[in-house]
């Protein structure tokens, strides 16, 4: 009876031991870490037009109107921190028929069809970056040019800067 008693004993000694840590693997808890902010990066992406760009301007047969804006990735010192793709459309609507729209720009893609003109290129992050665009309205001429005297039209741009 002892023996067994002596038994029970240890047994009691070594599961409470266990249960309270004594014979319990070493466990350690790490120092909190220096936290810190996670800020989102900037997006930045604005459009000017030449000064005259909104304003009314008159156009005859045979005659080309031209007209300049530029599209960037910055807003003085704050430049993008992420790429952006950039699609730029770049329309002429109204009453007068005859007109078309051409637009250049360098290293860019263009595609030129008539009354409207896309725009597509990438501007890449942390990179202060100003594209320039022409606009060439053009007024082909047509036997029927007198009908559109005194008609209006307008120069529409879109521009589009979606993260790359």
């Amino acid at each position: 009876m002892k023996k067994t008693f002596t038994l029970i004993l240890l047994a009691l000694i070594v599961a409470t031991s266990l249960v309270t840590g004594t014979l319990a693997v070493y466990s350690v808890e790490a120092p909190e870490i220096n936290s810190g902010n996670i800020i989102a990066k900037e997006f930045v992406f604005t459009a000017s037009g030449s000064q005259d760009f909104a304003t009314g301007v008159e156009i005859a047969p045979t005659e080309t109107v031209q007209k300049t804006f530029t599209v960037s990735n910055f807003n003085g010192n704050v430049v993008t921190g992420t790429d952006m793709n950039v699609t730029i459309t770049v329309s002429v609507q109204g009453e007068i028929a005859p007109l078309t729209i051409v637009v250049t720009g360098e290293d860019v893609t263009i595609v030129n069809n008539g009354t409207t003109s896309t725009i597509t290129f990438t501007l890449s992050a942390d990179q202060a970056v100003t594209k320039t665009f022409n606009v060439s309205v053009v007024w082909n001429s047509t036997a029927n040019d007198i009908q559109y005297m005194g008609k209006v039209s307008s120069i529409i741009v879109n521009a589009t800067a979606i993260q790359g």
